[in-house]
């Protein structure tokens, strides 16, 4: 698990990141997200959080919620979150969105632990060319600090087996760093850890994963 220090470093950077958002909103994939990132997966996910109506600060019903997420979910991806609340009546409660983010990140940390385990790889061989996919399991608990932090956030952003299935060289030179004890294979790893590089909302999140390789 991640040192209190480093705990309290990645949250940082996730507020940064995802921003605090009181309303439903669409994420660059077109999934309803709410607070700091939270996904929400469908309506009855959607229903067990505490809404209110904009304006009474009434609780929301779930029928309300329910109608609020399928309007939501009609309307185009990727604008920034902002965009939707003109679409939305109901809000969270800041001590939701806190209270949210710090079980969403515990459970990020453990499926990640998971997802890390008999992981399909690419490893190239010492003279640096590729050999096959290799099923390995990257031992998240020994890995030093920062890779964590940088393997976290990007588990937090898609998803610990979207990382798991996308990131084939990414995790591979992972692995043999954390194997072979051979630290240079980080910074070999930078160059494969690289989400959405044409999008310039992702440069920043590229960027606080290369810094910490």
């Amino acid at each position: 698990m991640l040192l209190p220090s480093e705990r309290k470093y990645l949250v940082k950077h996730l507020l940064r990141s995802e921003g605090i958002v009181s309303h439903m909103y669409l994420d660059t994939s077109g999934n309803i997200t709410v607070g700091i990132g939270h996904y929400l997966a469908n309506t009855e996910v959607a229903v067990k959080i505490k809404f209110y109506v904009r304006g009474t600060d009434k609780l929301a019903t779930p029928e309300e919620i329910r109608k609020e997420f399928r309007y939501v979910k009609k309307q185009k991806p990727g604008r920034v979150y902002r965009y939707y609340q003109q679409f939305t009546n109901l809000y969270i409660k800041e001590e939701t969105i806190r209270s949210l983010f710090k079980s969403i990140l515990s459970e990020k940390e453990r499926n990640l632990k998971t997802a890390l385990k008999n992981v399909k790889v690419s490893i190239n061989d010492e003279n640096n060319n590729k050999k096959k996919k290799d099923e390995v399991t990257i031992t998240y608990d020994t890995l030093p600090g920062k890779v964590k932090m940088a393997l976290l956030d990007m588990a937090y952003n898609m998803g610990a087996n979207k990382l798991a299935t996308r990131f084939p060289k990414f995790l591979g030179f992972i692995f043999q760093a954390q194997d072979d004890k051979n630290l240079k294979k980080y910074k070999e790893a930078i160059k494969e850890s690289g989400r959405n590089t044409n999008d310039p909302r992702f440069s920043s999140r590229n960027r606080f994963v290369a810094n910490l390789l």
